[in-house]
């Protein structure tokens, strides 16, 4: 492969990488926002969390240590002044609620951060809602998720 064809490709990566980043950071604020919802992070959440950035297509051309500054760095700002670092988390996750598409993803991201440490607390099902408004996501689906995920968590 000849010097421009390199260059060529390595330009298509990094448009790529620069149009999806609204989702990479949307999708870490929300997992932050989720961990912290119960003013608890515990290492299964992390470690669901790291996991996702993993699975998902769109965020593999990221590097997973950047997602795991980038999650502490909201996780930080919560636990130091809560209503600022909540705000600038639903201001990254705002970012992506033109895209339905990327809005769904988040807001699964969020469900699956909820029951990865096995318990729902009140708060977690209060920020998926919260979530939910500022994607625009229809109540209903917001509330049918909510249900889905109870039941696989309290599931005999």
């Amino acid at each position: 492969m000849g010097i421009f064809n390199m260059l060529v490709e390595h330009h298509k990566k990094n448009k790529v990488r620069s149009q999806n980043f609204d989702l990479f950071k949307a999708c870490i604020a929300a997992g932050a926002l989720i961990a912290m919802a119960d003013d608890d992070m515990v290492r299964r959440e992390q470690a669901a969390f790291n996991t996702m950035l993993r699975a998902i297509d769109k965020l593999k051309i990221y590097q997973t240590t950047h997602g795991k500054e980038l999650f502490q760095e909201f996780v930080e700002k919560i636990q130091s002044d809560p209503n600022d670092g909540r705000a600038e988390a639903m201001n990254a996750i705002a970012a992506v609620k033109e895209n339905s598409d990327w809005a769904m993803t988040l807001l699964m991201i969020a469900a699956t951060m909820m029951e990865a440490d096995g318990e729902i607390h009140e708060n977690e099902l209060e920020v998926i809602g919260q979530i939910g408004d500022m994607l625009g996501i229809d109540s209903n689906t917001v509330e049918a998720l909510k249900i889905d995920i109870k039941d696989e968590i309290f599931r005999v």
